[in-house]
């Protein structure tokens, strides 16, 4: 059976970072893989719970992903962080977060890759990398008369 392409590039990556390929680390690249929303390490050792995978290997091992840029951490409602592959893993999105909530959703093609680019070179700076959070009021708490955290009226839809 033929690996995907995805799957060879984070192999390469991992090589490239001095991270070890192992079977536990592309469980969690498959997972990930899977899934277009993020996912809190609870949630990994949720879904990994049939690989034998220990929750703490599941811990350390999201810290040492995200350290060496392949995966990359995002806000999940208001008080957990969850993770998503990085580009060129998953195509490059930003979020919104509705603040009364907390629901995080993907904003693709939003314009602010061009923006990103012309401020850049405008300022004479390199971006290797972005990663943007609008935050506001999702459509249902919009309709629902929620006004956010602040107001007390945070509970979810």
């Amino acid at each position: 059976m033929a690996v995907p392409a995805g799957e060879v590039a984070f192999r390469e990556a991992l090589r490239a970072k001095g991270l070890r390929v192992t079977p536990n680390r592309l469980r969690v690249f498959r997972v990930l893989s899977r899934h277009s929303e993020a996912l809190t390490t609870p949630q990994l050792v949720t879904l990994l719970i049939g690989e034998g995978l220990n929750p703490a290997t599941v811990y350390r091992m999201m810290q040492q992903l995200t350290q060496a840029g392949l995966v990359h951490a995002v806000m999940v409602g208001h008080e957990h962080i969850g993770y998503e592959l990085q580009s060129p893993y998953r195509a490059h999105h930003d979020h919104f977060i509705c603040e009364a909530c907390g629901r995080t959703f993907d904003l693709a093609e939003c314009g602010l890759e061009e923006a990103v680019v012309r401020l850049a070179e405008r300022n004479g700076f390199q971006v290797t990398a972005h990663h943007a959070e609008l935050h506001g009021l999702c459509p249902d708490c919009q309709i629902a008369g929620r006004t956010g955290l602040r107001d007390g009226s945070a509970e979810a839809p």
